[in-house]
């Protein structure tokens, strides 16, 4: 983590930590901390305008790097330590796009790793039925089967980077 630390300072204006409001668990927010793979100018609300593509030009050269095997999101075991978020659950949704779909947040914790492996490709029925099935059936024999198809799925496969969300919104509706 230092020389990611060092990489996004030398090479990008701003924090080299973005931070960004997060719904909890049963829809209490908490503050979600990723490594910054963004200029810090751009949007910075949550919006759906703001959801960045493979080939955004808003990212920087360290995030093309860190992001498609998600190392951008090694300080969210900040969160975990912090008691805001476990190792595996669905992941937590901005407040702004769970506000745009009524969302409530989850009734676990949210984790680092998520409960479907392309949670923006599959839409957004399928992660709820995911969340749900996930909060119905929860052991640790469950999650630590989940927890190494996910990684897997993070390590190895570069087809899991986030689709435009036009062509997600299609799937939702």
């Amino acid at each position: 983590m230092p020389l990611i630390w060092v990489l996004i300072r030398l090479t990008s204006k701003g924090p080299v930590i973005y931070r960004q409001e997060r719904l909890g668990k049963d829809g209490v927010p908490f503050v979600m901390l990723k490594f910054r793979t963004m200029f810090s100018e751009q949007c910075d609300n949550g919006s759906l305008c703001c959801e960045p593509t493979v080939k955004d030009p808003r990212i920087t050269r360290i995030g093309r790097l860190i992001r498609p095997p998600h190392v951008d999101e090694f300080p969210q075991f900040f969160n975990v330590l912090r008691g805001e978020m476990s190792i595996l659950g669905p992941r937590p949704r901005t407040t702004a796009r769970a506000k745009e779909l009524n969302y409530l947040g989850p009734t676990v914790l949210p984790g680092c790793i998520p409960l479907t492996p392309r949670e923006l490709q599959v839409g957004w029925n399928v992660c709820l039925a995911a969340e749900a099935a996930y909060c119905a059936q929860r052991s640790n024999l469950h999650d630590l089967w989940r927890m190494c198809v996910m990684l897997c799925v993070m390590l190895f496969d570069q087809q899991g980077q986030k689709e435009p969300r036009e062509q997600i919104q299609t799937q939702d509706d």
